[in-house]
C-alpha cells in the first residue's frame, strides 16, 4: 500500500479534492479534523496545552477556539509550541489509522502543513493542490462569513507559498478555472493504482 500525502494552502480546495478521491474508493485521513478531535479528547494534549497557555484555553464548551485562533495566527512562537504539542499525537493517530486500512492500493493523508513541518518525508509520494490566492480568498470569505479579508490574508501568509510546496511535491493538481480538476484527479488516480 502506498502512503500518499496531500497538501495545499488554506482555501486551495484540498478537502473537496480528497472527497473525490474517496468517491473512487481511496481512504483519506484528514489531519485537521483529527487534530480537532484529539485536542478535545486527548487528556495528554489538553493537559499540555493548559500547562503552556493556561486553563482558559478550554471553557465549558471544550476548546476555546477564539483563544486558540488568536494564539496560532498572532504569534509565531505560540504556533510553534502548539504544533509541537498537537502534531506528534496526530501523526501517531495517523499511523494507527493507516495500519487499519486493508485491501487498498494507496491511502491519502490530507494536511495543510505537510510541507511546512517536514512530514512530507514520511510519504511515498506527495500531492500539492495549488489555487490562485484571489480564488482562495473568495472561497474563505464564503466559507467563514465572520472572517474578513485582512484575517484571511494573515492566515494565508502564515503558511508556506505554493512555489515552496511545488518544489517538494511529486504531483501537482491545479485547482483553477483553466484546467479540469476532475480530469487531473482521475488521471493521477489511474497512475497511482499502477505504481
Amino acid at each position: 500500500m502506498l502512503n500518499i500525502g496531500l497538501s495545499g494552502g488554506i482555501g486551495s480546495g484540498k478537502s473537496l479534492i480528497c472527497k473525490i478521491f474517496e468517491m473512487n474508493g481511496v481512504p483519506v485521513y484528514y489531519t485537521d479534523n483529527r487534530a480537532k478531535f484529539l485536542i478535545e479528547n486527548s487528556s495528554k494534549i489538553k493537559n499540555t496545552l493548559i500547562g503552556a497557555f493556561g486553563i482558559d484555553i478550554y471553557n465549558n464548551n471544550g476548546l476555546n477556539k477564539e483563544k486558540l485562533s488568536e494564539l496560532l495566527f498572532n504569534n509565531n512562537q505560540n504556533r510553534i509550541v502548539i504544533n509541537s504539542i498537537v502534531h506528534p499525537e496526530v501523526w501517531k493517530d495517523q499511523e494507527i489509522w493507516q495500519a487499519s486500512q486493508k485491501n487498498c492500493r494507496y491511502v491519502i493523508t490530507e494536511s495543510a502543513l505537510l510541507f511546512d513541518t517536514g512530514y512530507y518525508k514520511k510519504f511515498d509520494y506527495t500531492i500539492c493542490v495549488c489555487s490562485p490566492i484571489e480564488t482562495r480568498i473568495v472561497r474563505l470569505l464564503q466559507r467563514d462569513v465572520l472572517s474578513n479579508e485582512v484575517e484571511i490574508i494573515k492566515k494565508i501568509e502564515s503558511q508556506s507559498t505554493d512555489d515552496f510546496k511545488r518544489g517538494l511535491a511529486n504531483f501537482i493538481i491545479e485547482n483553477n478555472e483553466k484546467v479540469s480538476t476532475l480530469e487531473q484527479i482521475y488521471s493521477l488516480h489511474k497512475h497511482l493504482i499502477t505504481i
